[in-house]
């Protein structure tokens, strides 16, 4: 990814407003955006079926409105190298169905439907423990952490401001206590979405917990030499 998500979006929108060419938009989507509303907002898109492309990798709702888009939607399900292509960008998109906004098209569809591995995964749902849903930009994240969240229990204290701020804000304080957390793979794509590198934050909570393991090591030796001491 040459520019992160905030130019992307910047650009996404120039051409959304102006010419709104799809595959142009789609391009740009692919690199990963913000996708601030849904496009069903948007006369000149809303029935195209990259409609469901790009609000599938961003993460945004949806209607399916036509046959193209539906077909569009079964394809996602179906083609297993689309979770490859679009991983690094939203590492959601592979439990999209809770973006589906129902419509009296999608049902009448679903009513015909044979496929029955499709129907099943149209009714699945899938659900992450991180205080505010990681589709936006940070102050966006920001805005609704303040006014919708408890601070959490602990703080991570980092060298670098905004990442101590952003983590703090986005995630809840049971990933705090864990460093592991940020070794996870999807972290690989936050780090492209935010430009933090999650990795060299796990890289220091190691050195900070193999401290902490050689101190307690230590004093149990100290104690364990006293008690003998005092034995003899």
């Amino acid at each position: 990814m040459s520019k992160y998500s905030e130019e992307n979006t910047k650009d996404f929108y120039k051409e959304l407003n102006g010419e709104c060419n799809p595959e142009k938009l789609l391009n740009i989507a692919e690199q990963g955006i913000f996708l601030k509303e849904p496009l069903f907002k948007y006369e000149k898109k809303k029935n195209h079926k990259y409609v469901v492309d790009i609000s599938v990798i961003s993460n945004q709702f949806f209607s399916i409105n036509n046959i193209e888009q539906y077909n569009r939607l079964k394809y996602f399900f179906k083609e297993d190298y689309i979770y490859g292509k679009y991983h690094q960008v939203n590492y959601f998109w592979g439990k999209y169905s809770p973006l589906i906004i129902i419509n009296k098209y999608f049902i009448d569809k679903l009513l015909y439907e044979k496929d029955k591995e499709f129907l099943e995964k149209v009714v699945t749902k899938n659900i992450f423990g991180y205080r505010v849903p990681m589709n936006h930009c940070f102050e966006i994240l920001k805005y609704y952490s303040d006014k919708l969240c408890v601070k959490n229990n602990l703080y991570l204290k980092c060298e670098d401001k905004y990442t101590e701020e952003f983590i703090n804000i986005c995630f809840a304080h049971c990933n705090l206590s864990d460093f592991k957390f940020f070794q996870n793979t999807f972290q690989k794509c936050f780090s492209i979405r935010y430009n933090i590198d999650f990795y060299k934050i796990a890289k220091n909570f190691e050195i900070i917990v193999k401290i902490q393991l050689i101190m307690i090591k230590l004093i149990l030796i100290k104690l364990n030499i006293i008690i003998i001491f005092k034995e003899n």
